[in-house]
């Protein structure tokens, strides 16, 4: 596969199964207009986006559509993805990585768990975002209740603010009106700030 292209990048991104290779054209609901249009913008789209609905309904899919179509149009550095595209790198298996690629997917209990080992390196995971364009979270509502795991979203929150075209693409199973009680109120307001996040509301029946 030729270095840096728009299908090579979208190879790059570290969606688990049954998510990988999955895009816009392949997901098997209609794609929500305000998506289409973040996705047209990109890279040069400001906003962040919060996917919520009931469990199962497709979340998860249609924030991977959407990663997969910014590393399609380039969002991040220049340089990272042409070491990530090159003919010597292999394609990233399980999430696992040297180092995030621009566009990058994480599960949030996942990130959890990591902070549960002992020797858990906060600062060099944050670190290891310094060339990240757009992370995905997905399921930011799991294990909630501790100030600790409410103060490491709302970094998450301020890395996105930090500096200019880096953008997150959240998922979580509650609606507005329960986000406060779910990741607290400092991170909910900046979530509810539509200068900062587009909210999509994900309806319809399961797809399990």
């Amino acid at each position: 596969m030729p270095w840096n292209t728009p299908a090579s990048r979208a190879a790059r991104v570290n969606a688990p199964e049954p998510y990988a290779g999955l895009g816009f054209a392949t997901y098997p609901r209609p794609v929500p207009a305000p998506l289409l249009s973040l996705a047209a913008d990109a890279p040069a789209a400001p906003l962040s986006l919060v996917l919520y609905g009931a469990q199962g309904t497709g979340k998860t899919g249609l924030g991977v559509a959407l990663l997969r179509q910014f590393a399609e149009a380039g969002a991040g550095d220049l340089f990272q993805w042409n070491v990530l595209t090159a003919p010597d790198q292999a394609a990233p298996e399980s999430g696992e990585c040297p180092f995030p690629a621009p566009c990058w997917f994480e599960r949030w209990s996942r990130l959890l768990a990591r902070n549960r080992r002992e020797h858990w390196d906060e600062e060099g995971w944050f670190e290891q975002l310094e060339d990240v364009a757009v992370l995905m979270l997905d399921d930011v509502g799991a294990e909630t209740g501790t100030q600790y795991r409410q103060a490491l979203l709302l970094r998450h929150l301020e890395w996105a603010e930090d500096r200019r075209g880096r953008r997150l693409i959240l998922t979580l199973n509650d609606p507005p009106s329960q986000w406060e009680a779910v990741v607290g109120e400092r991170a909910a307001d900046r979530m509810l700030e539509r200068r900062r996040f587009l909210a999509v509301s994900v309806p319809g029946e399961s797809l399990r």
